[in-house]
């Protein structure tokens, strides 16, 4: 079949929310084939339920243009399958992943600087406005509340704080789109009356806008020999849709202790910070944020605590962000001001961490009646940053830290595989570390990588780094303690530097800015004056590639993740690399977006081969799932069996997952952990 004679029809749902799991669900459906003939099915929604009724004859129509068409083009295609699949009366109904082609996807390869809305890139790749049919809409919608606040009271318009809409915020006019037609039908305007209409016209300038949106990308994508890419990331939609609806696991009784100690912890805290406060005469109103006014006026002011600025914010006042606390109890501070940081601190932890407990209630749901185990439907994106790193929310997972308390836990305590199930974690060693090392052949990194058991350093960058930086005292523990404990030694005469040491690797390693001054982030975090231009001198192969990348970057606007030679060998994912105002790229931008980028493509890579196993488990009858991708891990929910006799099964992931660096040329290696009971704690 030519090419001319593929029956293309893109596809949009307009819905009573994005909280599929909590009740949303479309209320209109609307096609476009390639000669922008629109078809679309709208439903009347029940003003007292937001419950649409949906007419079976009108899905059997859906589907059927659905199963008769040889490509689908959606944006943002799991969202819209989502909506459909919550429409059908049976479950088992299937969407065909093989015929989609998504425009989300495809821009964010021509362009992976955001934002990547429909209403954007009609603009910039249509030259087409289809702002007028959202303001239309939008206009009706708020009108049409109005009448119903006046009229009709007990219509469950969206709000904050409904059951249905956890994720609602302030702007929810467009979880109402519904509205405006209700509303002519309860005061049955005339037909001609254009609320009749005005939904279907928006949604019908989306769909017609996407089939046409893609013939540009598609060309694009194919004059930049960027085709093979896309068509890879495609294979990611059904198994980011599969995450999301099998969801992920958490305990409440488990999640309510670790929320109640760091509760107590948080008041104990703010108590301790109140009476230093009230040593000085002071009555401290703690902020329910980060900072108010009060605690402005007793960190800084001479007659109160009189903390050292250490750094001011753009409006030229004292800031107290998170590095600037670092700094403080790194400091020769008086009794008071240290007793204060470390409880503000505290504090400030427990506080987020508190908020992002709250979070976790807000969205999950019962597994079955009377049981502690709940579970979570997190929305993934994989478009949702400049690079390809991940965003999440509804929580986000991102955010569910490892960073250990007192009692060896953390937030992932609270999640952790259901009963009759286990979790195994298989996480990339020094990742991006390995990624750079590897492609300028630096000599040293590589040492660490290959000969992880030999002294002084044992596989530790961040001893590498204390011995470029520290070089005085990491001489002196050589000669005491000898290559074998030299950095067993350095760890507990300096435990300072060391954790500088490695605030100053993260920093570096996510692009922190070098200054001329010799103060950039990286070297505030290091607590070394100039310490990336020294670590550059040592490391000059490294140094080397980073200025290729800028230079490439500063020609070109954007840099490339290493090729993967089994899907696109001569050119890598690229990167968008916004420019200042003056025309030129931030200088720590691009080196930072190639190397993650590039792990970011490996732990893709690794997910769709990981997939490909676990489908193949499904013969036997072994459900096995990949519920969580954070950073450089992905967590594995298998069926529990005894004595961990699932090792083999996921020594064979491990070795699908460390076999993505050879298509990309870079050996890697992962470890694997297992999680019976919780996420926190392995055996």
């Amino acid at each position: 079949m030519s090419n001319d004679q593929i029956m293309k029809i893109s596809l949009d749902t307009e819905t009573t929310g994005i909280d599929f799991h909590h009740g949303t669900k479309p209320f209109l459906v609307t096609t476009c084939n390639e000669k922008l003939e629109t078809s679309w099915w709208e439903w009347h929604v029940d003003p007292l339920t937001r419950e649409p009724q949906i007419p079976t004859e009108d899905l059997d129509e859906i589907d059927a243009i659905i199963q008769e068409a040889d490509e689908l083009v959606l944006h943002n295609t799991k969202f819209d399958f989502k909506a459909l699949q919550s429409a059908w009366p049976h479950s088992e109904w299937e969407f065909p992943w093989d015929k989609v082609q998504d425009t989300l996807i495809a821009s964010h390869i021509i362009d992976s600087s955001p934002p990547h809305t429909l209403t954007v890139l009609s603009l910039i790749h249509l030259q087409l406005n289809i702002k007028p049919w959202e303001d239309e809409i939008e206009k009706a919608v708020k009108e049409a509340k109005r009448i119903v606040q006046d009229k009709y009271p007990d219509w469950m318009v969206a709000k904050v704080g409904l059951s249905c809409m956890p994720s609602a915020k302030e702007k929810v006019w467009k979880f109402d789109m519904w509205l405006p037609r209700a509303v002519a039908k309860a005061e049955e305007y005339p037909k001609d009356h254009p609320w009749w209409h005005v939904l279907s016209d928006y949604a019908n300038v989306d769909s017609s806008s996407t089939i046409q949106l893609y013939g540009v990308l598609k060309k694009l994508l194919e004059e930049n020999g960027l085709w093979e890419i896309y068509q890879e990331r495609l294979k990611l939609l059904p198994i980011v849709y599969e995450m999301e609806t099998q969801g992920i696991t958490a305990n409440e009784e488990s999640l309510d202790e670790l929320y109640e100690d760091y509760r107590i912890e948080y008041d104990d805290a703010g108590r301790a910070c109140t009476e230093v406060a009230s040593a000085f005469g002071y009555e401290l109103e703690l902020p329910k944020g980060a900072v108010n006014n009060s605690l402005k006026s007793f960190c800084f002011d001479e007659d109160k605590l009189s903390l050292p600025v250490v750094e001011k914010t753009k409006k030229g006042k004292p800031s107290m962000d998170k590095q600037v606390k670092a700094d403080w109890l790194d400091m020769d501070l008086s009794e008071d001001q240290s007793k204060f940081v470390v409880n503000l601190t505290v504090r400030g932890k427990r506080s987020t961490s508190l908020g992002y407990m709250d979070s976790y209630r807000k969205f999950w749901l019962d597994t079955s009646q009377g049981s502690p185990w709940k579970i979570l439907y997190s929305s993934l994106n994989p478009t949702g940053t400049s690079t390809l790193r991940w965003s999440s929310e509804r929580p986000n997972q991102q955010q569910i830290s490892k960073l250990m308390d007192e009692h060896d836990r953390n937030l992932r305590y609270a999640f952790g595989p259901a009963p009759g199930r286990e979790w195994w974690s298989i996480d990339y060693d020094n990742l991006e570390l390995r990624i750079p090392g590897y492609e300028c052949q630096e000599p040293a990194m590589i040492e660490l990588f290959e000969e992880p058991d030999k002294p002084p350093f044992f596989g530790s960058y961040h001893m590498l780094i204390v011995s470029i930086l520290h070089k005085t005292d990491w001489s002196q523990c050589v000669l005491d303690g000898g290559l074998e404990r030299a950095g067993k030694l350095f760890k507990a005469r300096f435990p300072l530097k060391y954790q500088w040491t490695k605030n100053g690797n993260f920093a570096d390693m996510y692009g922190a800015v070098e200054k001329d001054s010799g103060w950039g982030t990286a070297d505030k975090a290091y607590h070394v004056q100039g310490a990336q231009k020294i670590i550059r001198k040592k490391l000059t192969r490294k140094a080397q590639l980073n200025d290729e990348y800028i230079k490439f970057a500063q020609e070109h606007g954007f840099v490339e993740t290493l090729p993967d030679k089994t899907v696109c060998p001569e050119r890598g994912y690229p990167l968008q690399c916004v420019k200042n105002a003056w025309g030129k790229v931030k200088p720590t931008v691009p080196f930072n977006y190639h190397v993650q980028g590039t792990a970011c493509w490996v732990i893709m890579r690794a997910m769709i081969k990981c997939q490909v196993q676990l489908t193949s488990w499904l013969v036997n009858n072994f459900k096995a799932f990949m519920t969580m991708q954070v950073h450089d891990e992905l967590v594995f929910d298998l069926p529990y069996v005894p004595h961990k006799r699932n090792l083999p099964k996921i020594r064979k992931i491990r070795k699908l997952m460390e076999s993505c660096g050879d298509d990309i040329g870079i050996p890697l290696t992962c470890g694997v952990s297992y999680h019976p009971d919780n996420w926190s704690q392995s055996v």
